[in-house]
Parts: C-alpha cells; structure tokens; sequence
C-alpha cells in the first residue's frame, strides 16, 4: 500500500494492530517540527508500514481500537495546527517581504535625492567658478588692451615727434636754401648794376 495521507496510514496502522507507530509519529512530528509536517510524516508513516508488514506485535488486539482513534485525531489536530502555523508563518513573511520593498524603495527615493542635491551643488559651484573665471579674464584682457592702448599712444607720440622734428629740419634747411638762393640772386642783381 503506497501511503497517500497520514490519516490513511494511521488508519492503516490501527487495522494492522500496531498503535506504537502511531505515538512513535507523533513523537517525531513534535519533536522534529519540520517545515513541511506532510511529507515528513509520509516518510515516517512508510517506514510504519514496512514494520505493520513484517508481522503483528503482542501488544495488538481489538482492546487497541479506541485508543487508537484518539491518537489518529490527535495526529489531525496537530496537522490542523501546523498547517495554521505554516500560513500564518506565510503571512508573516509576505508582510515582512512588502517592508522591506518599502523600506528598499524608500531607501532609493532618499539616495536619489541626496544624488539629486549634491548635482545641484556642484553645479552651482561650477557656474560660480566660471562665473569667477569669466570676471579674472574680462579684467586681465582689460588690462592688456589698455597697456596696448597706451603702447600705441607712445608710438604715436613718438612718431608724431619724429616726423615733427623731420619738418622741423626739413623746414630749416629749405629755408636756409631760399636764403641762400635769395642772397645769390641780390648779389648777382648788385653786381649788374
């Protein structure tokens, strides 16, 4: 017989007189508390029913009937009772899995904001500086067209000097040549006569 439910194979048990195995599931199941109480007590149940072939035990007899009964409805109840305890162990943990996502998505929202503030800090630390640099250039291009202005006003005096001093000269040497010409021509004009 392939046991399919514990209750099938405690009835099982009872019918094959052996009410130890049945404690002795019981027992088991208490103790080791598994996570999936089914399987478990199909395991246990199979090894119950390689031990209910082997043979009757001198403890059987038809006595055995109620309190076997009793144990199989107990062995229900405690099914019953951790199945309640694997759903709300279920529940639980769904719970606990939507706080966390909560937790992780507020967690997220902070880190983005935060992320969110320093751009804009750097940001505006980057305008001042260039705003900074812009003014230092502006004042030092500045200062170099007036020092080029000032150099081309002194080349201009300078050369207006110069050209001034070459008139001057010039000057002075022609009218020292009309002179001169002036005075040749009243000598030659007092010679003739």
């Amino acid at each position: 017989m392939t046991v399919l439910d514990p209750v099938v194979g405690a009835k099982y048990l009872q019918e094959h007189g052996i009410p130890m195995l049945i404690e002795d599931v019981l027992t088991e199941l208490l103790t080791a508390k598994p996570a999936k109480p089914i399987p478990f007590m199909r395991k246990v149940l199979s090894r119950a029913e390689v031990a209910a072939s082997s043979g009757p035990t001198s403890a059987e007899g038809p006595d055995q009937t109620p309190d076997l009964e009793t144990q199989v409805a107990a062995l229900e109840a405690q099914v019953k009772e951790l199945q309640l305890q694997l759903v709300e162990a279920g529940k639980k943990h769904a719970e606990h899995t939507a706080s966390v996502r909560q937790l992780m998505l507020d967690v997220n929202k902070k880190e983005i904001i935060r992320v969110g503030n320093l751009h804009a800090e750097h940001t505006a630390s980057v305008r001042e500086m260039m705003q900074n640099v812009c003014k230092t250039e502006v004042i030092k291009v500045g200062q170099k067209h007036a020092e080029h202005v000032a150099s081309v006003r002194t080349l201009m005096a300078d050369v207006a000097k110069s050209q001034q001093i070459e008139l001057g000269m010039k000057h002075a040497d022609h009218t020292a040549s009309v002179r001169a010409l002036m005075k040749d021509v009243a000598d030659k004009n007092g010679s003739n006569k």
